[in-house]
């Protein structure tokens, strides 16, 4: 009698046995780096940074990046800035910064340098 070998098992991955879970709108809840990018108008390459410097919610699957929909919204949202309340400034007033005419250009010359004081002794 010969005993036969047990078939060699590979570990079960979790990510590629799951199914596809999908949010309300049909879409995935991860997101990869390329869906960040575009959802926050800015490039791949300073979505890497902010991973780098761990300041946006990330997971790190095999080596690929992935974003959790929802913790990314909640990263903008907690990311806000609100805006101050007006300080008295007002746009009537307010120059453009195209140069018009050689007029406004009497206001540009240079300022005579002061004469430098001696250092006493």
């Amino acid at each position: 009698m010969t005993r036969q070998q047990p078939a060699k098992r590979r570990p079960v991955d979790a990510l590629t046995t799951a199914r596809r879970v999908e949010v309300e709108d049909g879409t995935s809840p991860m997101m990869d780096i390329d869906e960040v990018a575009r959802r926050l108008a800015t490039t791949v390459r300073h979505i890497r940074r902010l991973v780098l410097e761990r300041r946006i919610p990330h997971y790190k699957f095999s080596g690929k990046l992935r974003f959790d929909r929802v913790e990314i919204e909640a990263w903008v949202a907690a990311s806000r800035v609100p805006a101050q309340p007006e300080v008295g400034l007002s746009l009537a007033g307010a120059r453009s910064t195209r140069r018009s005419s050689g007029a406004d250009h009497a206001a540009l010359r240079p300022v005579q340098a002061r004469p430098r004081r001696q250092q006493a002794s």
